[in-house]
């Protein structure tokens, strides 16, 4: 017997918000998981919260052209003012201390905006409390819904 994932099954009937609850309550009980940070992202950009989408699309490392709308809106947004700011915004699970850890896209990203290679325990302990200029709070601003183009959500992360 083939069990249905309980967000699926959600979408499946159009409970996008209990969709949502489900996964971020994984989001907060699991270490970093690029395959259910791009599933999240995929549901929050078709719920038309872009910059929340953009945040996961981007932890996900997955290169697919629907995603560059909403993660460039992120990282305009949260990368200006450099890598501290930006990994303020991750998930705690997702501010990890070497930049080996990340996808190539995110560790690219990171070097890019001046992140060191590897961070000294104090520094990763700064960083997941939020210090080191970090804000320490997630992006709660919510993109323009119907912006670009839908993503469409099949979501399979058990």
């Amino acid at each position: 017997m083939n069990a249905v994932d309980p967000v699926d099954q959600e979408i499946q009937q159009g409970n996008l918000w209990r969709a949502k609850e489900i996964l971020q309550g994984r989001v907060k009980q699991r270490g970093y998981d690029p395959q259910l940070y791009e599933a999240y992202g995929r549901l929050l950009a078709d719920m038309g919260d872009l910059m929340e989408a953009g945040r996961f699309l981007f932890l996900s490392g997955a290169q697919v052209p629907e995603y560059r709308e909403p993660v460039q809106l992120f990282l305009q947004r949260y990368g200006r003012h450099g890598w501290q700011q930006l990994v303020g915004t991750f998930p705690v699970a997702a501010k990890l201390p070497s930049l080996a850890d990340y996808p190539e896209s995110v560790r690219t990203e990171l070097r890019r905006l001046g992140r060191p290679e590897t961070l000294s325990p104090d520094a990763t302990r700064e960083v997941k409390e939020g210090g080191l200029g970090g804000s320490g709070l997630g992006c709660r601003t919510k993109g323009p819904a119907g912006l670009g183009q839908k993503i469409k959500s099949k979501v399979s992360v058990s």
